[in-house]
């Protein structure tokens, strides 16, 4: 029987050479995080902590009311580690890990017979956990007769039927194809919630937060630099990380009383001011463009964000407001459309229609004139 969910919390800080992951995060019982972020920010460091892999310069990790690290100034002799085979915490990678030599049932049951139970039951549970994962009638292959997917299946499997406290998923999709990463995230989501089991997701795919994570964090350099429920996130990034992850534009801006000066010019919004967020999120339905907001004065830092819907491209300068001359990098599809990188610190993204991406002018290399919609302008405090 499935034991109550327990949350996990962790405040630790870990030094390795000029490198520093100094973080505090925690996870509800029951439920998801997502932890996003550039290469080198620290997100493996942090599973690898909560796992019992990497001891800490000083800090903790609990799960539910039990120690599992501590390591402070008060002396070793109050220090705790416990090891990792002895946490209740899964952990599941790119890779499935799986031994060889065995059949999938026998290496879904091979965690459970090394947590005690008998032979019998812990087959038993193995093929009823396989089925749940869409490979009923395969318990008796190893591996090697095993698709990838097949294998990530048997991993997932063999994960879940642990029951463990917490969940820990390292990029598990990472080595998957287009055809089977589909079907593993579904089937990840589907058995994480229908179990009710607290997990943490590292991963570079905006896709896996969306669909594994109630809440996301974002890491630079070793510091949270964002954090909060997936949907308010992505819908306003306040990062030059995370707003690439969503394919949004972001800008650092000053803002005055003539608008924003940022490093392609000064943006208004729609009447000659800049459109301030509330604070901690994204623009409140029906609020009048160029509010002040009050933690946005004059002269303040702040991040400016539009869509790239919202940039319009010309072979000639336009007329109106926030238009400014920029550098095509190249041309991608979209969604509906084609999309074009504007080179720069940091590159722009303009998303056109078809018929709109026709002429020499836009090519890559070519000089073009940029227009962003002065309704489409929002702002929020730099972090």
């Amino acid at each position: 029987m499935t034991s109550p969910a327990v949350g996990v919390a962790a405040a630790v800080r870990v030094q390795r050479g000029h490198f520093t992951l100094d973080v505090e995060l925690d996870v509800p019982a029951g439920e998801v995080l997502a932890v996003v972020g550039p290469n080198a920010s620290g997100k493996s460091t942090f599973l690898h902590v909560l796992a019992g892999l990497v001891r800490p310069s000083v800090g903790t990790v609990r799960v539910g009311e039990r120690v599992l690290t501590r390591r402070g100034p008060r002396g070793p002799q109050l220090d705790v580690m416990v090891a990792p085979e002895h946490r209740g915490i899964g952990l599941l990678g790119q890779d499935p890990l799986l031994f060889p030599h065995l059949s999938a049932t026998e290496n879904v049951a091979f965690g459970l017979r090394s947590a005690g139970m008998r032979a019998g039951p812990a087959r038993e549970r193995a093929r009823d956990w396989l089925t749940r994962v869409g490979l009923d009638g395969v318990g008796d292959r190893r591996p090697g007769a095993l698709s990838g997917g097949q294998q990530q299946r048997v991993a997932i499997a063999r994960a879940l039927a642990a029951e463990p406290a917490v969940l820990l998923l390292d990029e598990p999709l990472a080595a998957l194809d287009a055809t089977s990463a589909p079907q593993i995230r579904q089937l990840l989501a589907e058995q994480v919630r229908g179990t009710g089991t607290t997990a943490v997701v590292v991963s570079h795919d905006v896709l896996d937060a969306v669909v594994l994570a109630d809440h996301v964090a974002v890491l630079r350099d070793g510091e949270l630099v964002e954090r909060g429920r997936c949907v308010d996130v992505f819908s306003a990034p306040r990062t030059a990380f995370t707003a690439a992850l969503v394919g949004t534009n972001l800008l650092a801006g000053r803002r005055d009383g003539s608008g924003v000066h940022t490093s392609v010019g000064v943006l208004e919004a729609a009447d000659g001011r800049a459109a301030a967020d509330p604070p901690g999120g994204g623009p409140s339905p029906g609020a009048p463009a160029g509010r002040s907001a009050p933690d946005l004065p004059d002269g303040g830092a702040c991040v400016v964000r539009f869509r790239p819907s919202a940039v319009e491209l010309f072979a000639a300068r336009p007329d109106g407001p926030n238009a400014f001359e920029a550098t095509v990098r190249w041309l991608e599809p979209a969604t509906g459309g084609v999309r074009v990188r504007l080179a720069g610190a940091p590159e722009l993204l303009a998303d056109l229609e078809p018929a709109q991406a026709q002429g020499d002018w836009l090519r890559p290399g070519g000089r073009v004139w940029a227009r962003v919609d002065p309704a489409a302008v929002h702002l929020a405090p730099a972090p």
